[in-house]
């Protein structure tokens, strides 16, 4: 069941949170049901004892991944021009968020959950921003 939730969870941001709710409840059963728990026992202690990152977690990880790989440069070419940064758009200005992605305000409720992929990264520490080895990003700093 894991490999199927790990699969595009960047794109799976983007769905109802009904739906995202319905996925939490699954994965919280499978993993009592893996350890042998009671059907009211609390899961962040198993997910904890066994590694195994939330749902919500998972989601937040593909999209601090692809981020990193944007901020590297090493994500594919698509996506150069999406998200520039704010000192890129006002080189003139001396901004103290300078290095922040611009976020456009989103139109439609579609683009809310897409909206929220840099914010993640604007919340991050500095010793997270500027980790360049990508198999070492921790979802909690040092």
């Amino acid at each position: 069941m894991h490999s199927h939730l790990t699969y595009c969870t960047s794109i799976l941001n983007s769905i109802t949170i009904a739906n995202k709710s319905c996925i939490e409840k699954v994965q919280k059963k499978a993993i009592r049901i893996m350890t042998g728990s009671s059907y009211n026992a609390h899961t962040a202690p198993l997910f904890q004892q066994h590694a195994i990152l939330p749902f919500d977690k998972l989601i937040l990880q593909a999209q601090l991944s692809f981020m990193h790989s944007k901020e590297y440069q090493y994500a594919p070419r698509s996506f150069i021009n999406i998200w520039p940064k704010i000192g890129d758009r006002e080189p003139y200005l001396n901004l103290r968020n300078a290095n922040d992605f611009y976020l456009p305000i989103p139109r439609t409720e579609t683009f809310k959950n897409l909206h929220t992929i840099p914010c993640h990264l604007h919340g991050m520490s500095y010793y997270l921003k500027s980790n360049y080895n990508r198999t070492k990003l921790p979802l909690n700093g040092p």
